[in-house]
């Protein structure tokens, strides 16, 4: 592989869809990176007059399409913390790329159970539709090139395996958030938004002892603290030890006054009062409203109420669901656990107060239809990205791909239909 567009067209004959990208040196938000193309996500396969263009008269990095369109799609890891933990024994399972160590792409036939998503926490990203991959030879913003680690690889289906430890992980981060969600103030600085600093010394190791504790109470399990150690001590995280000290705990909160008295040098209690009524609440807790509890749930979520209908209906994976109150009533039961059902409904009515609309404004986006990969505006055959302030309720569980053809349908209609009445056919159909 001589230069990018020798690749490029390596690329092209394995039915990939690759698109231009700013260059590592591009005066934009985002060298290197940058698609060029404005509707880049739904571009067929290019052209060799388009390859020229784009790789011998522009010096552009290469972007894949991810997803089916390509059908193809990849794990982008930042780290091997996780990443390395549950491929380890799988040795190298399918094409590989990267820039620098520790780093880099792993490419798998598309798989639709696996949406394109982000796992900070993790260091891991699943590009798939509507996901853009710089592929090698492209430069880095860094000056790095991204290279192949095995380029005589095929790509593979994701493994079963793989699938399930993936799933896994995924279920146990969701978990440690939600419940680091819960703890104290104290653990929620030393737990720093998911970038913890190491805890070491015998006063490390009991405010680990303490945190986990904390944890247990939240109801947390095993799978969840082996995350939390792993993020702790990361390359010198030790399993066995972690699971032998587990086994200690008793689902008992220490007493503010005990982490004062025995980790004052590791864990900060000024926002906690060691005289709340309530062992292991924080100072405040008690003092919060039910208009506290709707606009934390209000600063990281989206919702819609008909003026009309008084309906209530929640912004979740790129489009709007029905049955708002049961998804408000357990972030609420997150922020307060004791919570009532007075307040619950004091909660869901100021929300609904602060998102009131006119059903009349479906009809600015009636032209639209919620997709997997987009929004359809079915007028101008256009593809946008979902977009809450899109109030769009007809949604239809499918990709969008333009260049999608249906060669059954297709000779079906050739077999039982004169040539001159086929287009009138396919009109009717929506074909």
């Amino acid at each position: 592989m001589t230069n990018k567009y020798e690749a490029a067209i390596l690329y092209t004959s394995r039915g990939w869809a690759v698109h231009p990208l700013h260059s590592h040196d591009a005066k934009v938000s985002s060298p290197g990176k940058q698609p060029v193309l404005d509707k880049w996500q739904t571009r067929a396969q290019a052209t060799d007059d388009e390859l020229k263009k784009w790789f011998i008269d522009n010096d552009y990095n290469i972007g894949l399409v991810c997803g089916k369109i390509s059908e193809v799609m990849l794990f982008d890891y930042d780290h091997n913390l996780f990443w390395g933990s549950i491929t380890k024994d799988l040795g190298a399972l399918t094409l590989q790329s990267h820039r620098t160590e520790g780093r880099g792409h792993v490419y798998f036939k598309y798989n639709p159970e696996l949406k394109s998503q982000k796992h900070h926490l993790l260091g891991i990203e699943v590009l798939s539709n509507g996901s853009n991959a710089v592929l090698p030879p492209s430069q880095h913003v860094s000056g790095d090139l991204y290279t192949w680690v095995n380029p005589d690889i095929p790509v593979v289906d994701v493994p079963p395996i793989l699938l399930e430890r993936l799933n896994f992980l995924f279920q146990a981060e969701q978990n440690l958030i939600q419940q680091m969600s819960d703890v104290r103030p104290c653990f929620k600085k030393l737990w720093n938004k998911g970038a913890p600093e190491a805890l070491h010394g015998a006063d490390g190791r009991e405010a680990m002892l303490a945190w986990a504790t904390e944890l247990k109470a939240k109801g947390a399990g095993i799978d969840e603290v082996l995350m939390l150690s792993r993020l702790v001590y990361k390359n010198e995280f030790d399993s066995k030890a972690t699971v032998g000290e587990w086994k200690k705990i008793r689902a008992k909160p220490w007493r503010c006054s005990k982490i004062k008295e025995r980790l004052s040098g590791i864990i900060s209690c000024s926002d906690c009062s060691i005289d709340a009524k309530r062992q292991g609440r924080s100072c405040g807790v008690q003092d919060i409203k039910p208009i506290d509890i709707a606009n934390q749930i209000l600063s990281s979520n989206k919702f819609i109420t008909f003026i009309e209908t008084e309906e209530l209906f929640y912004y979740n994976d790129g489009s709007y669901h029905k049955h708002a109150e049961a998804e408000i009533k357990q972030q609420a039961e997150r922020i307060k656990p004791d919570i009532s059902s007075h307040w619950n409904n004091e909660v869901i009515s100021k929300l609904k107060v602060r998102s009131y609309k006119s059903m009349k404004e479906l009809d600015k986006f009636k032209n639209y239809i919620h997709l997997n990969n987009g929004l359809l505006n079915i007028k101008t055959m256009e593809l946008e990205a979902h977009n809450p302030d899109k109030i769009v309720m007809v949604h239809i569980p499918v990709d969008y791909n333009p260049e999608a053809l249906c060669p059954n349908i297709t000779q079906f209609f050739k077999d039982v239909l004169d040539e001159h009445d086929i287009f009138a056919v396919e009109e009717f159909f929506g074909y």
